[in-house]
């Protein structure tokens, strides 16, 4: 990070495009070739970095950053709660005893 602000550097020829699909559900895809992909994920990495705060954004916008009919993609550094609802729960296995071997109810 550079006073405040995230270096992202673009691979010569790199091109990305958001398109969705569907009608019942709706599917979001990232579309690249591999110099825009490469980008992509230099700019996740460089958002992942313990420097740069929680709340920081990379928005990409249709025409500019990405193909002229993408749609637009914002990707924030999140940070999230323990137990949020979409949360799936943890699997619960059956305990075995170390003894027999056997399984408890």
């Amino acid at each position: 990070m550079h006073k405040g602000a995230l270096r992202l550097e673009w691979k010569a020829g790199a091109k990305l495009r958001v398109e969705v699909t569907g009608s019942k559900v709706l599917m979001y895809g990232i579309l690249g070739n591999a110099s825009g992909l490469h980008s992509l994920g230099m700019h996740l990495a460089t958002l992942a970095q313990d420097e740069v705060p929680v709340g920081t954004r990379i928005t990409y916008r249709s025409g500019k950053e990405l193909e002229k009919k993408s749609l637009p993609l914002t990707v924030e550094k999140a940070q999230f709660q323990e137990g949020v609802p979409w949360e799936p729960p943890p699997v619960q296995s059956p305990s075995v005893t170390a003894q027999s071997g056997a399984t408890k109810g």
